[in-house]
């Protein structure tokens, strides 16, 4: 079992003490296999138990659908905030990106930077 890069206090660093993460845990659909990315990702979140279903074929990619589940169970009801994903446009689509910001900074991106979001997940 893999642990993530960044200590669980990263978290609650970066979201000034709103979300936790601890205890957590990855069970392989394949245990022996080293690149398995499918199984149940477990952890704590806010004090909370969660359980996730991870999907992902390959270390070269990620299952949105899990990372999107994780970001949904981590979010503070109270904040203004929501990721979204940067808009691609064109036949060449590159990595997702995601962006945690509020509708006023989005808006600011897309004013001086031309950045432009598809729409909420949820």
């Amino acid at each position: 079992m893999k642990k993530p890069s960044g200590p669980p206090s990263e978290a609650a660093a970066l979201t000034g003490g709103k979300v936790t993460v601890s205890h957590y845990r990855f069970e392989k659909d394949h245990p022996d296999d080293e690149d398995c990315g499918l199984g149940t990702m477990h952890f704590e979140g806010n004090g909370k138990p969660v359980s996730l279903s991870v999907e992902q074929e390959s270390n070269d990619y990620l299952d949105m659908g899990a990372a999107q589940r994780a970001i949904e169970a981590l979010s503070p009801e109270d904040d203004l905030r929501d990721f979204r994903r940067v808009a691609q446009e064109g036949p060449d689509l590159d990595d997702d990106l995601m962006v945690l910001a509020t509708a006023e900074q989005r808006a600011g991106l897309r004013e001086h930077l031309g950045i432009t979001f598809d729409r909420p997940w949820n």
